[in-house]
């Protein structure tokens, strides 16, 4: 449950491995695992929601000018 919270707030695997006492990053990961998973997929929807105005109302890819050079 420690290691849990700690990923959730932001500590690295590292950190966590020696606070909690674990013997191994698997180990440590075994409890982590989830988080960094949802953290992942957070990012992810976020870069989705970012690039969702790249595609006008007829479904078509607009490419920025920014992108072309």
């Amino acid at each position: 449950m420690a290691a849990k919270y700690l990923a959730k707030v932001g500590c690295t695997a590292h950190q966590i491995m020696f606070i909690t006492v674990h013997a191994s990053l698997a180990e440590t990961a075994r409890y982590t695992g989830a988080v960094e998973q949802e953290k992942i997929a957070k990012r992810a929807i976020e870069k989705r929601n970012e690039n969702a105005r790249l595609v006008n109302f007829e479904g078509k890819l607009v490419i920025p000018e920014k992108f072309l050079y």
